[in-house]
């Protein structure tokens, strides 16, 4: 999970969790993720995510006290959701290879699916007089990818399929070679390129082949 703390004008306020409270806070939530990623941070406005929220510009405050705390909240909600949406070990195949292309796979599909990449272009658009939303998203989401990796090649280690080893150099070396290319792509609208893909999963595979080859046990 993210270390960076919410700045004091961008902490959400704190509520009590009656069920109603809650559901009135997720919608808040959604309609306020709509609102940013349709029209823009700048753009979005508190009366128009009250109004897709069906509630009051008031109540939108009383939950989040400020703009920059509903987005700080929608970022940190996305995040939670990529995090959660990857498979843990005892999920995938407990081969070193076919299990790290398993995760690999589910990671790509994750990072760059549209959601995901309409969040990143936002915080990036908002990254310099915003710098701790952009933290947030790669503190959480993306590193949150990297300790997957880390914790199903650990699981690898601990069952003596693969030999101990530094675990972290290994899953930042998938990372950077599975997010790099169709992230990039997809963040700058040219990812409609197969010949590029494929050679994205060529890579990608033979980063796993690599580490396996490295450190399968004999």
């Amino acid at each position: 999970m993210s270390n960076v703390p919410a700045p004091a004008e961008a902490r959400p306020v704190p509520r009590r969790s009656s069920p109603a409270a809650q559901a009135k806070r997720a919608a808040i939530l959604k309609a306020a993720e709509q609102a940013f990623l349709e029209e823009g941070y700048q753009l979005a406005s508190m009366d128009r995510i009250a109004e897709r929220a069906d509630t009051t510009k008031r109540t939108v405050y009383d939950h989040f006290g400020s703009k920059d705390a509903l987005f700080f909240a929608v970022i940190a909600a996305a995040c939670r959701s990529i995090v959660a949406a990857l498979p843990g070990p005892a999920a995938l195949k407990p081969d070193p290879r076919e299990g790290l292309a398993q995760l690999a796979r589910a990671i790509a599909t994750v990072v760059t699916s549209v959601d995901c990449i309409r969040l990143q272009r936002l915080v990036i658009s908002e990254a310099e007089r915003h710098p701790q939303f952009a933290a947030m998203l790669y503190d959480t989401a993306l590193l949150g990818a990297e300790m997957a990796l880390i914790g199903y090649l650990e699981h690898c280690v601990a069952t003596k399929r693969l030999k101990p080893h530094d675990c972290q150099v290994s899953s930042r070396l998938l990372i950077d070679v599975m997010i790099h290319g169709a992230s990039l792509r997809k963040l700058l609208a040219v990812s409609g390129r197969e010949a590029e893909r494929l050679a994205d999963m060529g890579n990608v595979d033979q980063v796993i082949d690599f580490v396996v080859s490295a450190f399968r046990m004999p």
